[in-house]
């Protein structure tokens, strides 16, 4: 309460509660006039409100457009896609990049399994054993290794006769 002193009469004034604010309001469908805003209460809790007003009597909305013009809440709205549009990018690039780095990791193992094979170890078959090494793909790997292990089985017939 808050006292005024005039001419020797008190009189007692009630402060008033500030009101709710209304903060980054947004469209969620403008043809429909429903807006999303965070309202900030005077406790200073905030929460996040939908607003719908087809009739142009929701109080709330009525208050909203009194504090933003619609330019204000466009613009919101365009920020608020922008940043969910660049999200929405960094997040599959992410994933990209995630991809990739698994891809070559399985590539890794695939050419690490091939060279714990014996025959492969031991082969003399320097130009098979390169193209091993420099493989794009997992199937590579598998192919060029498959043609080592053939000519090492024929190599050890051979000598075996």
């Amino acid at each position: 309460m808050t006292e005024i002193s005039v001419d020797s009469e008190v009189t007692t004034i009630q402060d008033t509660p500030p009101a709710k604010q209304y903060l980054n309001p947004y469209w969620s469908n403008k043809e429909n006039r429903h807006l999303i805003v965070t309202i900030k209460f005077p406790n200073g809790k905030e929460s996040m409100a939908s607003i719908q007003d087809k009739d142009g009597t929701n109080p709330d909305m009525i208050a909203v457009l009194q504090q933003f013009t619609e330019e204000e809440i466009d613009e919101n709205t365009q920020r608020g896609l922008d940043r969910r549009n660049t999200r929405i990018k960094q997040q599959a690039e992410r994933r990209e990049a995630q991809q990739s780095r698994a891809k070559q990791e399985a590539l890794f193992a695939a050419k690490l399994s091939a060279f714990e094979i014996d025959a492969v170890k031991e082969s003399k078959n320097t130009k098979l054993k390169r193209l091993i090494r420099k493989s794009k793909s997992i199937m590579e790997v598998q192919a060029y290794c498959s043609i080592l292990l053939m000519q090492e089985i024929e190599n050890a017939e051979e000598e075996s006769n």
